[in-house]
C-alpha cells in the first residue's frame, strides 16, 4: 500500500513540473443576435422597449498560459489560461433614434481545454479537443454614434457575464530546448448576459439609458503563444 501510495505521488509531482508556461496574443470576431430589454428617459418622457437586433464584437488581449503536455509522447493533455481582452462591440440600431450603440469593454476571463495528440513528435505536436471560457466584462469608455447632444460626463454601470464552448486546434513547435510555439484556433459557441446602464447630463436635465441583454453567437478566436518548458522531456 505505502508502495502504491508512493508511486501515486511520484506520477503526480512528475506531471505538475512536466509543464509548459508562457504568455500568448489572442484577437477574435464574435457575431450574432441579442435580445435588448431597454428602459430609456429623456425630459420627463419614460420609454419601454424591446427588439432583437445583430450585434458583432472584436476582441484582442493577452494571457497567462500552463500546459500540462507540450511534447511528451502521451495522448492527452490540460490546457489552462487567465487574461484580459479588450472588446469593440457594436450593437445595431438600439436607440431611441435607431442609431448603433458603440461600446468599448475589457473583459476578464478563464479558460481551459482538453487535448488529443493527433500527431506527436520531439518538435511537433498537432492536437484538437473540447475548450470551454468563462469572462466577466467591465466599460472602460463609450462611445455612441448619431445619438443627440450629450458629454463625456456620463457614467457607466455594467455587469456581463459570457461564456463560451466549442473545440480548438493547435499546434507546439519547438524552437529551442527550454523554448517553444503554440498556435490556437478555436470556433465557439458564446452567450452573452447582463445589463449595462449609464445617465448624462444635457441641456434640458439628464438622459437615462439602461439595456438588459441577452446574446448568442459565435466566436472565432486565433492565438500565439510563446511558452517556457525548461522540465519537460520526451519520453519513449
Amino acid at each position: 500500500m505505502k508502495r502504491l501510495l508512493l508511486i501515486i505521488a511520484l506520477g503526480f509531482c512528475s506531471s505538475l513540473f512536466a509543464i509548459g508556461l508562457g504568455i500568448g496574443y489572442k484577437a477574435g470576431y464574435n457575431f450574432g443576435q441579442a435580445y435588448h430589454d431597454i428602459d430609456y428617459y429623456q425630459q420627463g418622457q419614460d420609454r419601454d422597449y424591446s427588439m432583437l437586433r445583430d450585434h458583432t464584437s472584436t476582441q484582442s488581449g493577452f494571457e497567462y498560459f500552463l500546459d500540462t503536455n507540450m511534447f511528451k509522447n502521451r495522448v492527452a493533455n490540460a490546457r489552462f489560461k487567465i487574461g484580459q481582452m479588450r472588446y469593440e462591440w457594436d450593437f445595431g440600431g438600439i436607440l431611441p433614434d435607431g442609431s448603433d450603440a458603440k461600446l468599448t469593454t475589457n473583459e476578464m476571463h478563464f479558460e481551459v481545454a482538453f487535448g488529443v495528440g493527433l500527431y506527436r513528435t520531439k518538435k511537433i505536436r498537432f492536437w484538437a479537443g473540447p475548450k470551454f471560457k468563462y469572462g466577466i466584462t467591465s466599460f472602460n469608455e463609450y462611445e455612441y454614434t448619431s445619438f443627440g447632444n450629450y458629454d463625456d460626463s456620463a457614467v457607466w454601470d455594467l455587469d456581463i457575464v459570457e461564456t463560451s464552448i466549442g473545440a480548438v486546434y493547435a499546434m507546439n513547435y519547438r524552437l529551442y530546448r527550454f523554448l517553444a510555439l503554440t498556435t490556437e484556433l478555436s470556433f465557439l459557441y458564446t452567450t452573452q448576459r447582463g445589463a449595462f446602464e449609464v445617465d448624462w447630463p444635457n441641456d434640458d436635465g439628464f438622459i437615462y439609458f439602461r439595456d438588459d441583454l441577452s446574446a448568442h453567437g459565435y466566436t472565432i478566436m486565433l492565438e500565439i503563444i510563446t511558452v517556457f518548458t525548461p522540465w519537460e522531456r520526451w519520453v519513449e
